[in-house]
């Protein structure tokens, strides 16, 4: 993908035209003026820049389609979509009233390096092969719990904070909330 030039709006332009080809096989200004609600004039201006740029193949008054680049980048900001949201549903468990809104303001408020890190760490709690980690169910207990930790929990916090420490216990003293803190 060319990351340094796709702005939000230049994004929103492919996810559509994707997402229009996809059910009708290709494109028009009308289309895409309709699905992101907007006017033709601002679409096709969009559209000139997009195909400068080697995302769309469009010429006026004819129909849109993307290029492969066009595709690929479409493919791979979809995927991103999915990840963000994923990870907001299964693992921060938003709540589907503001889960569109969460997903575009990590996608669209984050920029570069650190969104793709986010990206890589959300989809890597997703696909790990391993049991879900001992925080991340010790996180959606505690999230479920109305931000509240269990007494055991509880305990080890307050052992940590008073002794200024990272770990509560000694490994498998069987003292710590999850038997062993590391």
């Amino acid at each position: 993908m060319k990351k340094n030039n796709l702005t939000a709006s230049k994004e929103n332009y492919i996810k559509a035209i994707y997402k229009i080809v996809e059910e009708k096989q290709a494109a028009r200004v009308k289309d895409i003026s309709k699905f992101l609600n907007i006017g033709a004039s601002s679409v096709t201006e969009a559209l000139g820049k997009l195909s400068d740029e080697g995302y769309v193949n469009y010429e006026q008054y004819g129909v849109i389609t993307l290029t492969k680049e066009g595709k690929d980048t479409a493919i791979q900001l979809e995927e991103r979509n999915k990840v963000i949201r994923d990870f907001l549903s299964n693992v921060l468990l938003i709540e589907n009233e503001s889960l569109e809104n969460s997903t575009k303001q990590i996608e669209y408020g984050i920029k570069g390096d650190l969104l793709e890190k986010l990206v890589s760490f959300f989809q890597f709690t997703q696909i790990c092969p391993c049991k879900e980690p001992k925080w991340l169910r010790g996180y959606k207990a505690y999230s479920l719990n109305g931000n509240k930790v269990n007494d055991k929990c509880s305990k080890c916090i307050s052992y940590c904070k008073e002794n200024n420490l990272t770990k509560p216990f000694p490994v498998n003293t069987g003292d710590s909330c999850c038997k062993s803190c590391d």
